[in-house]
């Protein structure tokens, strides 16, 4: 598992820094008791845009630990109504997760999608982001010895400079698994707050 994952990092550094010059938005979000970071690519088309990277998500509290990598791609489109940004695409998931005393890998490949609405400062004192976030795996897409994956996220940006925001944001997790004695979910939700910039 521990070479998996990082053959992970590697493969995202390696993606991340194949693709050039364009703008890329790194993120960091901490909690009492989990810790997320991103690394993405951005780069427009025509029609919109496509984005491409990955993150990192460890949790630690009670008798719950998990911990995984996300590869993710996804196309959107900001020019529906101004404002208004959707992205949908793939996201593949590997790690583990542990409720004291089973234990289990976690893999999917799920389907993501997010919808953001940008508050301008003509309205509030600085732009603000509003978004919420879904990604699902089916059986189908699960592997490891998980059996479905579903996780989505609520959050708000408030952006200081025209590059850099503070983000707060809330987190839930519901993963089916089947491992050990017989089957049991990961059933966990976290606030984290951090920093998210684009350059």
């Amino acid at each position: 598992m521990r070479k998996t994952l990082l053959f992970m990092m590697v493969f995202e550094m390696a993606m991340v820094g194949w693709c050039g010059a364009g703008e890329y938005e790194a993120g960091l979000t901490v909690g009492d008791t989990s810790l997320y970071g991103s690394l993405h690519y951005k780069s427009r088309m025509m029609d919109g845009f496509w984005k491409a990277g990955g993150s990192g998500l460890y949790a630690d509290k009670d008798n719950i630990e998990y911990k995984w990598l996300e590869l993710d791609f996804s196309v959107g489109n900001e020019t529906l109504q101004p404002g208004l940004v959707f992205d949908v695409g793939f996201k593949g998931i590997l790690g583990d997760a542990e409720l004291n005393p089973v234990s289990g890998d976690v893999g999917a490949l799920a389907f993501s999608g997010k919808v953001a609405y940008i508050l301008s400062s003509d309205i509030t004192f600085i732009p603000i982001e509003a978004y919420v976030g879904i990604s699902y795996a089916p059986q189908i897409l699960s592997f490891g010895d998980n059996e479905n994956y579903l996780a989505y996220h609520v959050g708000l940006a408030f952006y200081i400079m025209d590059n850099a925001a503070l983000v707060a944001e809330y987190d839930a997790y519901d993963v089916d698994m089947e491992s050990g004695p017989g089957e049991w979910t990961l059933d966990d939700n976290v606030f984290r707050f951090g920093l998210k910039m684009h350059f």
